[in-house]
């Protein structure tokens, strides 16, 4: 009777360890507040993105619609690696990396923007997904900077932040533009 309980508790135990590791692998898509669900896309999705050398000037804002652009700040080595996807009212609609920018036109009105890292960068990160509203007129353009860095015990941050757009223009000068494709 003694080895049964042993038994028992040894198999409850890993049970309860299969499922904790069962939960840790979906967190992302379990643990986000409905704030992040609105304004994220299918958390499934995944992205693959390189930098476009030839460096092209920023798209024409087409009519009737708003510009923005997300500059991301990652300058660590250890951080350079890592994919953002970026989304508007529940749906990606692009992605890019440390050092790049992304730009893409919106509807004017009320929205709500995402950053969410994805991959590895999950790893040992606090808050892995950040988010800003926007209220978009027509014609005009939005710069909006990700930061992604390390807190004092290594634990990997984000947050979105609008800038100026002196600034945007600047990092938009200084940084290549993503090129992204879902995987």
């Amino acid at each position: 009777m003694r080895i049964r309980k042993k038994f028992g508790v040894v198999e409850l135990l890993g049970v309860a360890s299969i499922l904790a590791a069962s939960l840790a692998m979906v967190r992302p898509a379990a643990a986000q507040t409905p704030a992040a669900t609105a304004a994220c896309g299918d958390w499934n999705i995944k992205f693959s993105v390189k930098e476009d050398p030839t460096h092209p000037a920023m798209p024409q804002t087409p009519a009737g619609k708003a510009m923005v652009v997300v500059a991301v700040d990652g300058n660590e080595a250890t951080l350079a690696t890592f994919t953002a996807r970026i989304g508007v009212d529940g749906k990606w609609v692009a992605a890019t990396r440390a050092r790049q920018y992304i730009s893409f036109a919106v509807d004017p009105g009320a929205h709500h923007l995402c950053a969410s890292l994805q991959g590895a960068a999950l790893m040992n990160t606090e808050n892995p997904d950040t988010l800003h509203s926007l209220k978009a007129e027509p014609g005009k353009t939005y710069y909006f900077r990700l930061r992604v860095y390390r807190s004092g015990d290594h634990t990997v941050n984000t947050s979105l932040d609008a800038i100026d757009e002196d600034e945007g223009q600047l990092i938009v000068e200084s940084t290549f533009r993503s090129s992204f494709k879902i995987k």
